[in-house]
């Protein structure tokens, strides 16, 4: 399976979801005032540094490793 952005759908994204939900923690979105007040609208910032292992990359890796098992090929 090719990861192009073409290939992105609803469908996917909740199969992703599924895969990973047991793993990680759901992280907030809070408002950057500062960021805010600088651009002149809202700006969210997702924290995802809450993560268990304090980095972002766990979705994406959680979400290839169990597809990586079904379907690669060496």
């Amino acid at each position: 399976m090719d990861y192009s952005i073409d290939q992105v759908s609803l469908k996917s994204i909740l199969e992703a979801r599924n895969r990973i939900r047991n793993n990680i923690y759901r992280t907030p979105l809070l408002l950057s005032k500062t960021l805010s007040e600088k651009f002149g609208l809202e700006i969210y910032l997702k924290l995802e540094c809450w993560q268990i292992c304090g980095c972002f990359k766990v979705r994406g890796a959680l979400n290839l490793v169990p597809w990586r098992m079904v379907y690669w090929e060496p």
